[in-house]
């Protein structure tokens, strides 16, 4: 599946008895399912999909034939960025001008824009998750979670 929608509101820390011990997605609404079959939307086709701030360029132009699961990396990278920093990884006013700048900017490092020290191989984990081209990103979530172990 892909989740088509990772930001903050989506995950979210669950516990049981009095221990948070693990984080659950929510929110499945734009969900991207892919089978033996091929390819099945389960969302309507030609529709602007998810949050602005936490968009990967293929899901801001449409480019269906790239979203698969190195587009919630992007967004989980969005996610870990704003998670470090307190801001988005492009703020700007309007969602438009937000999209824009996924498409065509790369974003600064999140160190240059907190006062909190952030290590070198997290933030490059970070960084590229934020890849504009899905095929320089973590290929995976298992690689991303073998990477920050």
């Amino acid at each position: 599946l892909t989740h088509r929608d990772i930001k903050p509101s989506n995950i979210l820390i669950a516990r049981v008895g009095l221990e948070f011990d693990y984080v659950k997605v929510v929110d499945f609404g734009l969900v991207k399912s892919k089978d033996a079959a091929g390819a099945t939307q389960l969302t309507l086709e030609h529709t602007t999909l998810g949050t602005p701030a936490f968009m990967a360029p293929e899901m801001a132009q449409a480019q269906e034939n790239l979203i698969d699961g190195r587009t919630d990396l992007y967004s989980l990278g969005c996610v870990a960025y704003w998670m470090l920093t307190g801001q988005p990884v492009f703020p700007e006013k309007s969602p438009m001008a937000v999209i824009l700048k996924h498409v065509s900017e790369s974003p600064v490092a999140p160190s240059t824009r907190t006062e909190n020290p952030i290590p070198a191989a997290l933030e490059a984990i970070i960084m590229q998750c934020l890849e504009k081209k899905p095929d320089l990103r973590p290929p995976g979530a298992s690689t991303l979670r073998d990477r920050l172990s």
